[in-house]
């Protein structure tokens, strides 16, 4: 079963943050939308496991 969780960096500080675990593939693709946005398009991925 694959998990996943979006990992990005924060403005300013450069710290490396991450949601937590998500089962559903489409709501991990709706968290990287929403934190894309949030944080910029090149600061966020999508990590699966």
């Amino acid at each position: 079963m694959e998990k996943y969780c979006v990992i990005y960096l924060k403005h300013g500080t450069h710290q490396e943050c991450r949601t937590p675990w998500f089962y559903n593939k489409a709501r991990a693709r709706q968290a990287l939308q929403v934190i894309q946005r949030r944080w910029g398009e090149r600061n966020a991925v999508l990590y699966i496991d």
